[in-house]
C-alpha cells in the first residue's frame, strides 16, 4: 500500500513539475514578444506580453525588467522602480540595480543612487557603465574629483561615453 501511495505521489510531482517548466517556458516566451516589442518602439504591446508572463510565472526577473524598461517609456519611473526592484529581489543582477539606480538619479536622488550603484558595483567592480553613472551622481552633489576619478576608471574599462565626461568636466 506504502509503494502505490509513493508511486501516485511520484506521479503528481512528475506532472506539477511538468506544469511549472510549462508555465516557465511560455513565460519566456511572452518575455521574448515584449522585448521585441519594446525594440520596435510599441510599447502598448510590449507591455501586455511582459504582464502576461507575470501573470504566469510571477518569478521571472526578465518580466520584470523588461516591464520596468518599458515604464521608463511611459514616464512611469515609479512603477519602473517598483519592478527594477521586484526583479532584483528575484535575482539581483548588476544591470538592475544599474537602471533603478539612473531612475532615483533622474528624480534629483544622487545620493540614493550612489547606494544602488554600489549594489550593482559589489557584484562587479567594472561594470564600467555603473561607474561612470556613479560619477556623474557624484558630479551632481558636489564631488567633483571623486566624479572624475571614477570617470577616469570607467574610461580605462572601455566605455567611451565616460571620455566625453572626461573632456567636459575633468582636467
Amino acid at each position: 500500500m506504502r509503494r502505490i501511495y509513493l508511486t501516485i505521489f511520484s506521479i503528481a510531482l512528475s506532472v506539477l513539475t511538468f506544469g511549472l517548466h510549462a508555465q516557465e517556458s511560455e513565460s519566456d516566451e511572452l518575455v521574448r514578444q515584449g522585448k521585441k516589442y519594446y525594440q520596435q518602439r510599441n510599447i502598448e504591446k510590449a507591455m501586455q506580453k511582459l504582464n502576461e508572463a507575470i501573470e504566469l510565472n510571477a518569478q521571472n526577473d526578465q518580466a520584470y525588467f523588461w516591464r520596468a524598461l518599458a515604464k521608463e517609456k511611459q514616464n512611469d519611473l515609479a512603477g519602473a522602480n517598483e519592478d527594477y526592484q521586484k526583479a532584483i529581489e528575484i535575482n539581483p543582477r548588476p544591470v538592475y540595480y544599474n537602471n533603478w539606480g539612473m531612475n532615483l538619479a533622474v528624480d534629483g536622488f544622487y545620493r540614493e543612487a550612489i547606494e544602488i550603484y554600489d549594489k550593482a558595483l559589489e557584484q562587479n567592480d567594472e561594470y564600467a557603465q555603473a561607474i561612470l553613472n556613479k560619477g556623474v551622481a557624484m558630479h551632481y552633489i558636489g564631488e567633483w574629483d571623486k566624479a572624475c576619478e571614477l570617470a577616469r576608471k570607467a574610461h580605462d574599462l572601455g566605455l567611451g561615453a565616460a571620455g566625453k565626461y572626461l573632456v567636459e568636466h575633468c582636467k
